[in-house]
């Protein structure tokens, strides 16, 4: 139960200051016993359900005219469906990449993605310090 509080907390917190809540979750689910297939379902959905409550808000608190601060407007609506075929197909050939693969195997696949994931968002925070 503690694990589960801290993941949730340090997911919140990842979230809240950069976007990147799902990291936490992943360890630990990584960390769990549950079979391969079921854990990649549950993280698609969560992430799924996570974006849209996101959206939601955005969309609730816009103010409906395209200013700096409106969080949702045509051009994020664009970006939604313009992304949203390569995520499907993401998903797709995740799935097609890890079938059949043994439980260590997909545990390892999970923390080598979360490592490229960590490292590039790091490269990019430099990135934009440094100018």
């Amino acid at each position: 139960m503690a694990e589960r509080l801290g993941a949730g907390l340090i997911s919140g917190l990842f979230n809240g200051m950069a976007a990147i809540g799902g990291i936490a979750v992943a360890l630990l689910l990584n960390r769990s016993l549950m079979a391969p297939v079921r854990m990649r379902a549950t993280m698609i959905m969560l992430f799924f359900f996570t974006d849209l409550y996101a959206l939601g808000w955005a969309g609730a608190t816009s103010t409906g005219e395209a200013t700096r601060s409106s969080l949702l407007d045509a051009d994020i609506l664009r970006w939604v469906f313009w992304l949203a075929p390569p995520m499907l197909a993401g998903i797709w050939l995740g799935q097609r990449s890890i079938a059949g693969a043994s439980v260590v195997r997909f545990r390892q696949y999970v923390l080598t993605a979360l490592t490229l994931v960590s490292l590039l968002t790091v490269l990019r925070a430099l990135q934009a310090l440094l100018g």
